[in-house]
C-alpha cells in the first residue's frame, strides 16, 4: 500500500473561526499590548509551523478491485479543495499521509467503484483518522469525465415475483422506483432466478420449472421433477455456469435449465433446519453465495469438488423480519425483502458483518428477489493506457507512467514563504524582502508513485527591498531517483550546475536545485508590490517513480541566499542549511542554530495560503493582530492568523495581492 504525502493551502478563506485562548500555558505571556515581534515571547521549541501531518486510512467493504478514492479538505466557507488522490489495494485499501493546514478539521472522502461515486465525510482532530466505506456509504451519483457526466448504459435493476403470478420490475439506480411488467408469469411462485446474459426469469411451482423471458413476457416449462417440490423456495441463477441453484431447509440443488434435472444434491452443514426456514439465495458478482433467512445472514462455501457446502453465520442476532428473497446490486451490496402480509419492505444489508436499514416500502408483495445487475464491462471502464485506472479517472489516459495530478496547496491556489534578508541580524520583521508563491503538482502513477513534480513560482517583495537574493530548494530524495531538472532561471554565473540540473557541491542524499540565482530585474510590474513571471520547475523522476511518502513535506527545505552570497543562507525556523552554507555566519550573528534568535523569532516563515504582506517597515503583529498569539502560544491558538476574518488584520498596514 503506497501512501501519498503532502501540504495543502486552503484559498477563498471567508469565514474562518479563530480560536482564541487567554489561559496562560507555559511560555505563553499576554500579548495584547505587544508593538512587535521582538516583544513576543515564544515557546522555545517552536518553528511557527502552520500545518499538520495525518494519516487517512481509508477501507472498503465487499470490494472486488482496486478503486480510486479521492480527498477534500473542507474551509470554513464550506468549500471543498481537492488535496489528493489515489489507488487503493486490491482489497479497498489505502493509506494516505497529508500535510494540511492546522485548522482543517472537516474532510470528504469519494470512493469510485463500478460506475458511481460514494462519499464519507469526518470531522477530527486527531493524527490518524480512520474512513471506513461500507454499504450504507452515501452514493452521490455516477462518476464524471472530465467533460461530462456519464449515461450509463445499463441500470441496477431487480425483478420481484409473488404467488399472484405478478412480476415487478425495481430500478435500483433510481430510488427503487417500481412498474409491473405487461404480463404476469404463468403461475404462482415463492421462487425465482435471473438468468442475465440470456434475459430470462426462472421459476417454479410445485414440481415444474418454468422460464420467463424478459423481453417479450412470455412464460414456458422446462421440465418437470418430481423431487423437486413445493418447499424448494430459494434459488439463485449462477450466470458464469449457467445453472440454477435450489434450497430449502439445509438442502441445496444444483440443476439444469434446459430439463429440470438435478446435476448434484449436497446437505448444507452449519445451521440448524429451523433456523433456515423461508429466505432466499444469491451470487455476488465474485462469485460468493449468501443465504438469509430468519436467523440472519450466511455465507456458503464449497470444498473443491462441489459435493458439500458449509454454512457460516454472519449475522450477530436473528433477523426480525420474514424475509422472502434477496438481491444483489453491481456492488455486491444485499438487498433482502419482506413478508408484511400485503406489501414488502426492501431492506439493505452489509454483507460484511450483516448490518442493515430499511430503504422502501414497496406498495405490493415480493415472495422472491432476482436481480439483473451491471456487469463491469457494460459501465464505463475504457483504459486506454491500461494502466488500471479508468479514462473517467485518469488524468492522463494515453500515458500509462502517469495516472494523477496531487496539488499542493491547490490547482488554482498559492502558498507562500516570507523571508528576512538581514540575516543573520535582526531585521525589522515585515517579512516582504523576498516573498516567495509557489504551487506544486506531484504527478503520480497508478502504484501511487511520483514520475514527475511541475513546481511554479513567483517571487514578489515590497518596494524598499534593497538587496538583490536567490533562491533554491533542497529535495529529501536521493539524487539516482532524479532523471532531470528544468527550468532554472540562472543569469549570474554564480551556480554550477551538473548534467541533470542539479547544483554542484552536494551530497548525493541532498540534492539542491536552484529556482533563480538573482532577483535584481526579474519582476515585471510597477507600484508597490513588485512581482516576477511564473518561473516553472520541471523534475524527471520517471526513471525511477518516488513513493510519495518519501516526498513528506512539501514545499521541501527552501531557502534564500542574500546579496549574491552563496554561502549566507536562510531557511524556515528548524530546517538544515545546505553544504554551501557557511557556520561563521551564525557565530557572527543572532542565529542561535536553528534559524531562530535566542528569543525564538524567525527569518523565515511559511504560510499555507496567498499572503498579502505588510507595507515596508510594518513589523508581521501590527499587520496581522493574531501573530503574536500563534506565535506565544507555540501554534496551539489562533492558527489561521493570515485569514481575513474580523480583526485579523490592520487593513492600514497591509498590502494586498489581487494579482497572480
Amino acid at each position: 500500500m503506497n501512501n501519498i504525502i503532502l501540504i495543502i493551502a486552503v484559498f477563498c478563506l471567508t469565514n474562518c473561526t479563530s480560536i482564541k485562548d487567554d489561559t496562560l500555558i507555559d511560555n505563553q505571556v499576554n500579548n495584547s499590548n505587544i508593538n512587535s515581534l521582538v516583544d513576543t515571547k515564544v515557546p522555545t521549541d517552536f518553528n511557527y509551523a502552520t500545518t499538520k501531518e495525518l494519516s487517512f486510512i481509508i477501507t472498503s467493504t465487499n470490494i472486488s478491485q482496486a478503486i480510486t478514492y479521492k480527498i477534500y479538505a473542507h474551509e470554513f466557507s464550506g468549500e471543498k479543495v481537492v488535496i489528493g488522490e489515489g489507488l487503493s489495494n486490491a482489497e479497498g485499501q489505502l493509506t494516505l499521509i497529508k500535510t494540511v493546514p492546522s485548522y482543517i478539521k472537516t474532510f470528504t472522502i469519494e470512493k469510485y467503484y463500478k460506475g458511481s461515486v460514494f462519499e464519507e465525510k469526518i470531522q477530527s482532530s486527531s493524527n490518524n483518522v480512520y474512513i471506513g466505506f461500507d454499504a450504507f456509504s452515501k452514493n452521490i451519483g455516477l462518476i464524471e469525465s472530465s467533460n461530462a457526466r456519464i449515461n450509463s448504459v445499463c441500470s441496477d435493476q431487480f425483478y420481484g415475483v409473488n404467488s399472484s403470478s405478478e412480476v415487478y420490475i425495481i430500478d435500483v439506480d433510481d430510488s427503487f422506483s417500481s412498474t409491473q411488467a405487461g404480463s404476469n408469469i404463468s403461475h404462482s411462485t415463492f421462487a425465482c432466478g435471473v438468468d442475465k446474459t440470456g434475459g430470462i426469469i426462472y421459476y417454479n411451482n410445485t414440481n415444474k420449472l418454468y422460464k420467463y423471458i424478459i423481453s417479450s413476457g412470455t412464460s414456458s416449462l422446462v421440465g418437470t421433477n418430481g423431487s423437486v417440490g413445493w418447499n424448494y423456495v430459494k434459488m439463485a441463477f449462477h450466470n458464469e455456469s449457467g445453472r440454477l441453484f435450489a434450497g430449502a431447509s439445509n438442502k441445496l440443488r444444483i440443476v439444469n435449465t434446459s430439463d429440470y434435472s438435478i446435476y448434484r444434491t449436497m446437505t448444507v452443514t452449519g445451521f440448524n433446519t429451523t433456523e433456515n426456514a423461508g429466505g432466499d439465495l444469491v451470487f455476488t458478482s465474485t462469485g460468493k453465495l449468501y443465504n438469509v433467512s430468519s436467523s440472519g445472514l450466511y455465507l456458503y462455501t464449497f470444498n473443491g469438488d462441489t459435493t458439500a457446502c458449509t454454512a457460516t453465520r454472519i449475522s450477530s442476532d436473528n433477523f426480525p423480519y420474514t424475509t422472502t428473497g434477496i438481491a444483489v446490486d453491481r456492488f455486491d451490496n444485499l438487498y433482502i425483502t419482506t413478508n408484511e402480509t400485503t406489501y414488502s419492505k426492501i431492506i439493505k444489508m452489509d454483507p460484511s458483518n450483516g448490518a442493515y436499514q430499511e430503504v422502501k416500502n414497496l406498495s405490493f408483495i415480493v415472495h422472491d428477489l432476482g436481480n439483473y445487475y451491471c456487469l463491469n464491462s457494460e459501465l464505463s471502464t475504457v483504459d486506454t493506457d491500461n494502466d488500471g485506472v479508468i479514462d473517467d479517472l485518469d488524468k492522463y489516459p494515453n500515458d500509462a507512467n502517469k495516472a494523477y495530478n496531487t496539488y499542493s496547496p491547490s490547482e488554482i491556489g498559492y502558498s507562500s514563504l516570507a523571508f528576512e534578508d538581514l540575516y543573520p541580524s535582526v531585521g525589522d520583521y515585515d517579512f516582504n524582502d523576498i516573498i516567495i508563491n509557489y504551487r506544486m503538482n506531484l504527478i503520480s502513477n497508478s502504484e501511487n508513485k511520483v514520475v514527475s513534480i511541475e513546481a511554479e513560482y513567483i517571487f514578489k517583495y515590497v518596494q524598499g527591498t534593497e538587496l538583490t537574493s536567490g533562491f533554491g530548494v533542497q529535495l529529501p530524495i536521493h539524487s539516482d531517483s532524479i532523471t532531470s531538472v528544468s527550468g532554472s532561471f540562472l543569469t549570474t554565473g554564480l551556480i554550477t550546475v551538473d548534467s541533470k540540473g542539479l547544483e554542484t557541491g552536494h551530497s548525493a542524499d541532498t540534492p539542491v536545485y536552484i529556482v533563480f540565482d538573482n532577483s535584481y530585474g526579474m519582476t515585471v510590474n510597477s507600484g508597490t508590490l513588485l512581482k516576477s513571471a511564473p518561473i516553472n520547475i520541471s523534475i524527471d523522476l520517471s526513471a525511477h517513480p518516488i513513493p510519495q511518502a518519501d516526498l513528506s513535506d512539501i514545499p521541501f527545505n527552501p531557502f534564500i541566499f542574500i546579496n549574491k552570497d552563496r554561502t549566507l543562507e536562510v531557511h524556515l525556523a528548524g530546517k538544515n542549511p545546505t553544504a554551501k552554507f557557511d557556520t561563521n555566519h551564525r557565530s557572527s550573528g543572532e542565529d542561535v542554530g536553528t534559524y531562530k534568535t535566542s528569543d525564538g523569532h524567525p527569518w523565515a516563515i511559511h504560510i499555507p495560503h496567498l499572503f498579502h504582506p505588510s507595507l515596508d517597515g510594518v513589523d508581521i503583529t501590527n499587520t496581522y493582530n493574531q501573530f503574536s498569539n500563534f506565535a506565544s502560544s507555540g501554534g496551539s491558538s489562533d492558527s489561521d492568523w493570515f485569514n481575513d476574518d474580523t480583526g485579523h488584520r490592520n487593513n492600514d498596514n497591509i498590502i494586498i495581492d489581487t494579482t497572480n
